[in-house]
């Protein structure tokens, strides 16, 4: 017979650090799937079990198990959930996992390498060279103040770089000011034509800073409550648990941490291999076969996985990105709203263009009959100065319904 309290054990959850819950060992379920991408951009469905220095398990959906080594996985990916609709029409693709909670962070601290750290300005950390900042995964912690690119102390927060050579501080009222940040705290210091002012923090939107930006190195991982951080070590347990150490700009040691390993939402194993298109410059954009259409729409690239954030094509267009150097690969899952599946027909050309030559790459015609294709090519002879051209033409129906959105969009950078 089993007593009662050893059943309320047996069901009791876990606690781990940040204030999570987690089942016991016992009642973890099935990992989910996940998208595996190689270092050729070639997509498979498998269930993450762990990660260690040596390499990584997974299973395949029929329950074999797969051993890879982390040279050979370029990332690891959620599966497609369909997001909220655009006021155009078109579903948006979140990836994320909705029986998640959203979380609403009070603020969020972006540093030069992209890196993003929800959570609060801590008083107590902060120095005249140094961000007290209490982060959502690592906790406190003091942040290099040249290592800050964006500061947001206010959800919503209008701090932002806009490529300014001084700091500029944004204000709750939506005025600003220039100059030099000497201070954060509870008091924000501002050093400008040799005066020194101080402001209270709650007057504060948000501060950009000059610092230069930093090239993404090593492991990245994302989480749902909007953590994107980069890691010098990584290692998931068969019992569902991750355990993370930081990689800071202008920090000898980051702070580690435990988490659940189904707060992982994405890892890039190699961030300096991946450049995703919504990051890279958008260089052309016109019409075509129509006398106007809006600019591609892109999100948030901190809000998505991978950084590769949705693109939409409004309408029959061309759009040109400009490729980083060693560009050597890209692909994309291409997809018809099912708004747009009642009179979309259109046909959708990859190409490469360089020095005033258009290299076609290749082609596909979508319509309701075929709303997804994805292609995967490679960017031979791609060098300084190339560009990857995307051609959208209206079909049989003309450009009605003619809006395609560009998901998972990534350039491999380097040999493969």
């Amino acid at each position: 017979m089993i007593l009662l309290p050893t059943i309320l054990a047996l069901l009791a959850p876990v606690v781990i650090a940040g204030g999570e819950y987690v089942q016991p060992v016992s009642e973890v379920s099935e990992p989910p799937l996940r998208l595996f991408i190689d270092t050729s951009l070639n997509e498979r469905y498998l269930r993450l079990v762990s990660i260690s220095e040596e390499g990584i398990t997974a299973r395949e959906e029929n329950g074999k198990t797969v051993q890879l080594s982390r040279s050979e996985v370029l990332a690891v990916a959620p599966l497609v959930v369909r997001g909220p609709v655009m006021p155009s029409g078109t579903v948006l693709n979140v990836w994320r996992d909705p029986t998640l909670r959203d979380t609403e962070p009070l603020g969020r601290c972006d540093l030069v390498d992209g890196q993003v750290l929800p959570g609060r300005v801590w008083a107590a950390g902060s120095s005249p060279d140094a961000l007290g900042w209490e982060s959502r995964l690592w906790g406190h912690m003091s942040v290099p103040i040249e290592a800050v690119s964006v500061l947001t102390l206010r959800p919503g927060g209008s701090g932002r770089r806009d490529g300014h050579r001084d700091d500029v501080v944004w204000f709750v009222n939506g005025d600003r000011a220039g100059g030099f940040v000497s201070g954060i705290s509870t008091i924000i210091t501002l050093e400008a034509d040799g005066k020194r002012t101080d402001f209270p923090a709650e007057r504060i939107a948000g501060i950009g800073f000059a610092n230069p930006p930093v090239a993404p190195q090593g492991t990245w991982i994302w989480l749902y409550d909007g953590t994107v951080a980069a890691v010098s070590s990584l290692r998931v347990t068969r019992d569902n648990f991750a355990f993370v150490e930081a990689a800071m700009p202008s920090m000898n040691q980051g702070p580690d941490a435990k988490l659940a390993a189904d707060e992982l939402r994405a890892i890039a194993f190699d961030a300096a291999r991946m450049s995703p298109l919504a990051s890279l410059p958008l260089s052309v954009a016109s019409s075509q076969g129509r006398r106007w259409t809006p600019a591609p729409i892109v999100a948030d690239i901190r809000a998505a996985p991978l950084g590769a954030a949705d693109i939409e094509l409004p309408g029959p267009m061309v759009a040109e990105w400009a490729l980083p150097k060693g560009a050597a690969r890209v692909s994309a899952l291409c997809e018809l709203p099912p708004t747009c599946r009642v009179w979309g027909d259109c046909e959708l050309f990859v190409e490469l263009s360089i020095g005033g030559e258009t290299r076609p790459l290749w082609r596909s015609r979508i319509n309701a009959g075929s709303p997804e294709v994805r292609f995967n090519v490679l960017l031979g002879g791609a060098g300084d100065g190339s560009r990857l051209r995307l051609r959208l033409d209206p079909g049989e129906n003309g450009p009605i319904q003619d809006r395609l959105v560009i998901r998972r969009a990534v350039v491999l950078v380097g040999a493969e």
